[in-house]
């Protein structure tokens, strides 16, 4: 349909911006830390459960968890996880 130089330019301009576009998306999706997994765990905040004197329970995310915190807490008060061996968190108070 169009000329010849034309159809070029036509198709080179095409290949461009899909490029562009694959190159924007990639960038998109791998600007975020994991939102899974252990690594999502480490620095998120939640509540003391239980009295955890080194050891209790938290509620992180909404979720039960085991838990170490060798300053101690009381059952209600805010924590900070720092880590996370097995099942088991590590926190710290907030």
């Amino acid at each position: 349909m169009l000329p010849t130089g034309w159809g070029v330019a036509a198709i080179l301009v095409g290949m461009t911006v899909e490029i562009g576009e694959a190159a924007f998306w990639i960038w998109l999706s791998q600007r975020h830390r994991p939102a899974i997994g252990a690594e999502a765990l480490v620095g998120a905040q939640g509540v003391a459960t239980s009295p955890c004197r080194p050891e209790g329970h938290v509620r992180v995310n909404g979720e039960l968890w085991r838990a170490v915190c060798p300053a101690g807490v009381d059952a209600g008060e805010p924590i900070v996880v720092e880590a996370v061996a097995g099942l088991t968190l590590r926190v710290r108070p907030k």
